[in-house]
């Protein structure tokens, strides 16, 4: 299995402010920049070393070697953290923003350790991504119903 990040792409999202609590003008997370942002402040060796306790590799995408359309020339991505602040800062974000990160804590192994460690993760970054910890069977329906802005997915591999 292998966790990855999802964003909402709605013009109007839950739970997303500046970092002092006021409103943003619009959903981050619609501006590439800001993805790559976030992309580039996750660390994802340390991920499988520290949060995955050694159990976890790095991966580049959703599919594996025996999926159709597996691509072995993608490389992961390096953390870069003085580019990451430069991307919020050319999106119109330099102080950051706030965004609840939402995931479980009783879905797979290393669920609960990994969402906390990209909440520390994007920190760096001046993202306040609080991390949010929820039993799979308070998570689910919520995602379910569009609760969520920002959350970490588990899929099968």
């Amino acid at each position: 299995y292998l966790f990855y990040l999802d964003f909402d792409f709605r013009a109007s999202t839950p739970n997303i402010t500046a970092r002092d609590g006021s409103p943003l003008q619009a959903n981050p997370f619609l501006d590439p920049r800001v993805r790559e942002a976030i992309d580039l402040a996750i660390d994802r060796k340390a991920l499988a070393e520290i949060a995955m306790e050694g159990m976890g590799k790095p991966v580049t995408q959703l599919v594996t070697p025996q999926i159709f359309g597996y691509n072995g020339s993608l490389i992961a991505t390096r953390p870069d953290v003085r580019r990451a602040r430069a991307l919020l800062a050319e999106a119109g974000y330099p102080n950051g923003f706030r965004a609840p990160l939402n995931f479980t804590n009783d879905g797979f192994p290393g669920d609960r350790g990994t969402g906390t460690s990209i909440s520390q993760m994007l920190a760096a970054i001046g993202i306040d991504a609080q991390a949010n910890a929820q039993p799979s069977a308070v998570w689910t329906p919520a995602r379910s119903r569009g609760e969520f802005s920002f959350y970490q997915v588990f899929g099968a591999r």
